[in-house]
């Protein structure tokens, strides 16, 4: 090898091993197993279907704690379990649904509001919660 490409190959390893260490863990990270519904008149018909209540997640692609708990929370499958036993959950992006995020007062996010099919808010609770907080929230 020519001495002066040694330069250049230890650069592009050091970048290599940069890249690797940033990205593994993206790709390592748990992925999201709740089974989220986007449509807010579907989800309530089906929780009066279901006798169920409403679990409104207000939510953005912004939000760190938001995507935080995507990787945690919603990832770990007693949550999912507990939620899906009693609860319709809808994940509401504040940038998609301005009109709704209004009608329920979302001021901050991670925001979620338990609501009845009459669409009456029951219980909020605003901010990061690990599955322990939340699991505890919902019950």
């Amino acid at each position: 090898m020519k001495q002066s490409l040694k330069p250049f190959f230890g650069i592009l390893l050091i970048a290599a091993v940069v890249a690797g260490l940033i990205l593994v863990p993206k790709l390592l990270r748990a992925n999201e197993v709740v089974p989220w519904t986007s449509d807010y008149a579907a989800a309530k018909q089906q929780a009066a279907t279901q006798h169920k209540l409403v679990l409104l997640y207000f939510t953005a692609t912004w939000c760190g704690p938001c995507q935080e708990m995507k990787h945690t929370t919603f990832a770990d499958r007693d949550v999912e379990r507990a939620m899906t036993a009693k609860l319709v959950p809808v994940k509401l992006d504040v940038d998609e649904n301005r009109p709704l995020a209004q009608q329920f007062g979302i001021e901050s996010i991670p925001n979620f509001k338990i609501i009845d099919g009459e669409g009456r808010v029951l219980k909020e609770q605003a901010g990061y919660m690990s599955s322990g907080e939340f699991l505890a929230w919902i019950k």
